[in-house]
């Protein structure tokens, strides 16, 4: 089982279908859950995924801290767990931004530079990684637009000691992974697939993903 951790304001149907779709057994948790009933939902799963949002905006000002606190908290769990077994994390978009920001501790504010896009782009890899390596379709991937950008916020390219970045897009990190954990995050919808060869690259990061517990 994999947990979707719910972001204020934000439907997570989307990501428990795609999750469904490569075989995985999804299971949502509030964001709001109480911190002991929170560590014991995530002793009872495999993983975590982080979904996307919007929770820099004002009328989130109440539930932010609230959201943070969850989603640091099952950072740092997920951290303790791979001591012993591969515990990963998966953040879309708004998550892989958490992900970013979580490198240096549980930040007050969210601190991102404005990255605006909507729009649906290729995928490009930077090197030689696991993920990249999953793929079959990777000389597709980088013609054909497979990806949802939708997003007002994004990661600067910039050297990170922490932090690999996997792919980029425009002048933002499009795909991440911690260097030390199971930890990925991807900067577009992925649980959004547009066409049929979109659901296939969205398949295979379920599939990616399910290979990783």
């Amino acid at each position: 089982m994999i947990a979707v951790i719910e972001s204020p304001g934000n439907s997570s149907t989307n990501y428990m279908t795609w999750l469904e779709s490569g075989g995985l057994i999804p299971v949502r948790i509030p964001y709001d859950l109480p911190k002991e009933e929170l560590l014991l939902c995530l002793q009872q799963v495999n993983g975590v995924v982080w979904t996307g949002g919007a929770i820099e905006k004002a009328k989130y000002d109440k539930e932010r801290p609230i959201y943070l606190d969850t989603l640091y908290t099952t950072f740092e769990a997920a951290k303790k767990y791979n001591k012993s077994v591969p515990y990963p994390i998966f953040g879309i978009c708004q998550g892989l931004e958490m992900l970013y920001l979580f490198r240096d501790g549980k930040p007050d504010t969210i601190d991102l530079p404005k990255r605006v896009a909507s729009k649906n782009t290729p995928i490009t890899f930077k090197g030689k990684s696991d993920l990249r390596d999953w793929f079959s379709m990777l000389s597709e991937m980088t013609r054909t637009p497979c990806s949802e950008q939708h997003h007002t916020y994004g990661v600067d390219i910039k050297p990170m000691k922490e932090i690999r970045i996997l792919s980029t897009q425009d002048d933002y990190v499009n795909i991440l992974k911690y260097k030390d954990y199971p930890f990925y995050g991807v900067m577009f919808h992925v649980e959004r697939p547009f066409d049929d060869f979109s659901a296939d690259v969205s398949l295979q990061f379920a599939l990616f993903l399910k290979s990783l517990l």
